[in-house]
């Protein structure tokens, strides 16, 4: 009798251990999509749904996850990110020194450093391929043609337009009202939807807006 008391706790916790196990490293039976994770210190605990991981690339339900990463002597720094189907989310975080036994860590641990330094250009390059999903237009920027009077129309993209927004903005350099409803007509002749992007235009005036409206 006492054998069976004290296994079935244990029993439960092993069946809880493996639905977890099933849920985020093979997604279960329903979709999934995947996690990219990296962090610095190599050596901090990572939580993901408030059960210990490891950094690398993970399968996960998609949906909102939770990420804590900690380490003694660091700030811990929460994260959510939110899995799609089929769609890799980079989450890269660094912790930053929070005591003076770990103020010049990173300048001594130069492994540490690296990875600050690698998180930064995949924070780049994931940002770029989210923006070129979200905004597909973007594949063909920079560009310019003429405005038929020996002029260029210049479009670009650049930082976003709004401090709401992580999306680089479509500027355009086009002086003329009828200039810049060609731009508008350009880029949806080209299927791209104009809803989906910030246009931000040389005289601060889109011609998605009539002129002095809110």
């Amino acid at each position: 009798m006492y054998f069976k008391k004290a296994t079935f706790p244990l029993l439960l916790i092993l069946i809880a251990w493996f639905s977890y196990f099933i849920t985020v490293h093979q997604g279960g039976s329903g979709p999934v999509g995947y996690l990219e994770i990296e962090v610095a210190p190599a050596s901090s605990k990572i939580l993901l749904d408030g059960h210990v991981v490891k950094a690398g690339r993970l399968t996960v339900s998609t949906g909102k996850h939770s990420l804590v990463v900690s380490k003694k002597g660091f700030s811990t720094q929460s994260q959510g990110v939110v899995s799609e189907t089929g769609q890799t989310v980079y989450a890269g975080i660094v912790l930053q020194p929070s005591s003076t036994q770990t103020a010049d860590w990173y300048s001594s641990h130069p492994a540490d450093q690296k990875i600050v330094e690698g998180i930064g250009s995949h924070q780049s390059d994931y940002q770029s391929g989210v923006a070129l999903r979200m905004i597909p237009f973007l594949k063909l920027l920079p560009t310019e043609y003429g405005d038929g009077h020996g002029g260029l129309i210049s479009i670009s993209q650049g930082v976003p337009a709004s401090k709401l927004s992580t999306l680089p903005a479509v500027y355009v350099i086009a002086q003329t009202p009828g200039e810049r409803q060609g731009v508008v007509t350009y880029i949806k002749s080209r299927g791209y939807d104009v809803a989906s992007m910030d246009l931000v235009f040389s005289n601060m005036q889109s011609p998605l807006q009539p002129v002095g409206g809110d």
